[in-house]
């Protein structure tokens, strides 16, 4: 496997600089591979310049040319790179950018690759026919992966060993987090190191994807027993890390219960076929009380959702009043709408606007931790990495 190594920061910069001439790379795919699909960002300069979602590959895939491809994207999107994109390219303690960038959530597409900002080709599976596309001529631009899914991160591992590309594999251990556990995904932990260090700990993400999942995180100053209040516990070792994980919860997401309702439930096979059809959540229902199946299925899961996430949102603001609250993952529009429609409904009221900035939709938040993650690897000192996962 090909390195491209961070500098040793223990040295003075002149031996830094001789011992170690490539610095981290200025531009690099993020590939973030969830459990049905895998999310893809290019990274120049520490800005995402575009986001796409594709399906997982199979070995047959790999026989296709997936380098050219990838070259390919990484010239096109460094041409087409405009001022639009900065709106993703967020400073850290900054919400603005992200919050303009998602305003209108009750008219936005479920699917948040289909925002103008996020690219995506019409077929996101790599071909190998690529008659008019330029061919790459520029340096390989290296892949940092993030995988939940082990079968899929050795496909990658194989190939991108037997092409001699550039890449890491990030795991648990390389994310500046305190209270990790050792089966934790990887996401979960990225997603709340992004927000945190571009927004502020402490906070809350809900991922919105196969599984619905609450992370919280808060600052590393205070022991995990202040911290939870729910349980006497030894403080943790003294650390260096940006934050510490809280806790969480996880239970199905929205696509995961329609299909389990039409894969289990004999006569409503239909509900199965209607949302895969769709290829999105649908849409929220008006009526509580419905009277066909579809639309009762709809209410169900929509209302347990919302009153679920506001139940956790509610727990965390107790403890944490002005924490940010980030909805991340393909449903993400569909969780906050549901949100804001059991409160409406249960309280008769809307979200005040405190309550609307402190609770923003963040599609880039796993690529955010990748970022921040990369960052904490180039300040450690340089030592060599035996596992091939490593610069």
């Amino acid at each position: 496997m090909f390195d491209f190594p961070f500098p040793d920061r223990s040295r003075s910069h002149s031996d830094s600089a001789d011992e170690f001439p490539d610095q981290m790379p200025p531009a690099w795919f993020a590939l973030c591979i969830g459990n049905t699909r895998s999310h893809w960002a290019y990274i120049e300069h520490h800005g995402i310049c575009a986001m796409w979602e594709a399906p997982h590959l199979t070995s047959h895939d790999f026989d296709g040319d997936v380098l050219h491809d990838l070259q390919y994207r990484s010239q096109k999107y460094r041409r087409t790179k405009s001022p639009q994109t900065a709106a993703l390219n967020t400073s850290p303690n900054s919400s603005s950018s992200v919050t303009s960038s998602l305003q209108a959530s009750e008219t936005a597409p479920t699917e948040i690759r289909d925002h103008p900002e996020f690219s995506t080709s019409p077929n996101p599976k790599y071909s190998s026919t690529h008659e008019s596309r330029p061919q790459p001529t520029s340096p390989l631009v290296p892949i940092v992966i993030a995988s939940v899914v082990p079968h899929q991160t050795d496909l990658w591992r194989t190939w991108l060993d037997r092409s001699a590309y550039p890449y890491r594999i990030l795991s648990l251990a390389d994310i500046p987090l305190a209270g990790l556990y050792p089966t934790l995904g990887i996401d979960r932990a990225l997603a709340g190191l992004g927000v945190g260090q571009r927004l502020g700990f402490p906070c809350l993400t809900i991922d919105g994807g196969t599984a619905l999942t609450f992370t919280g995180f808060s600052s590393s100053a205070r022991t995990i027993s202040e911290e939870t209040c729910d349980r006497p516990s030894e403080a943790p070792e003294p650390t260096s890390a940006m934050g510490i994980l809280i806790g969480g919860a996880i239970l199905p997401g929205m696509g995961l219960q329609y299909r389990s309702l039409g894969q289990q439930t004999a006569q409503l096979s239909a509900v199965r076929s209607a949302f895969e059809s769709n290829a999105a959540i649908r849409p929220f229902s008006a009526t509580r009380w419905a009277r066909e199946t579809l639309g009762a299925i709809d209410s169900g899961i929509h209302r347990a959702i919302g009153a679920i996430a506001w139940d956790f949102i509610t727990d965390w603001r107790r403890r944490y009043p002005a924490a940010i609250v980030a909805i991340t993952g393909g449903d993400a529009i569909a969780i906050e709408v549901a949100v804001r429609q059991h409160v409406h409904e249960r309280d008769g009221r809307l979200l005040s606007e405190y309550e609307r900035t402190r609770t923003i939709i963040i599609p880039e938040a796993i690529i955010w931790g990748m970022i921040a993650t990369l960052d904490a690897i180039a300040q450690k000192p340089h030592s060599p990495d035996m596992s091939g996962d490593g610069w």
